[in-house]
């Protein structure tokens, strides 16, 4: 799959005089590429058995095919979100966690995500430069 990332004018506008022509400029445009990976499963029966089912075959189908999808895109998400070094530990309830680096959490999680926990996430992003979306050319 590609899409088009249109970048930001090139150069900076500056004020005119009356009688100055106005400035052209240009931007460009890149492609960003990804790659669609499609997941299934299935749960094969005939309307047979849902005729003579005591519950709803399909309902029932429904939910599990449901829950597993669930399941299996959290693990998938897991994964990708584990191969990154940075780890991040809240280890006080009012105080910021222990960030790590090298792609193990040293330190043991004794507070569930909180604000504190957040806002230090949100300033470490911010010292280290790391973009809030992507796909936007600079």
């Amino acid at each position: 799959m590609t899409w088009n990332v249109y970048s930001k004018l090139d150069g900076t506008a500056t004020t005119l005089a009356e009688t100055t022509a106005m400035p052209e400029t240009n931007f460009r445009v890149t492609q960003g590429t990804a790659t669609v990976l499609e997941w299934g499963r299935a749960v094969p029966f005939t309307s047979i058995v849902d005729y003579f089912a005591k519950h709803s075959v399909n309902e029932v189908t429904r939910n599990a095919l449901a829950r597993d999808c669930r399941e299996t895109l959290d693990r998938a998400a897991f994964a990708e979100f584990n191969k990154t070094a940075l780890h991040y530990v809240g280890t006080a309830t009012a105080a910021a966690g222990v960030l790590t680096t090298n792609g193990t959490a040293t330190a043991t999680n004794s507070s569930a995500l909180n604000k504190f926990h957040v806002r230090a996430l949100v300033d470490t992003m911010k010292e280290r430069n790391i973009p809030w979306t992507r796909g936007l050319a600079a």
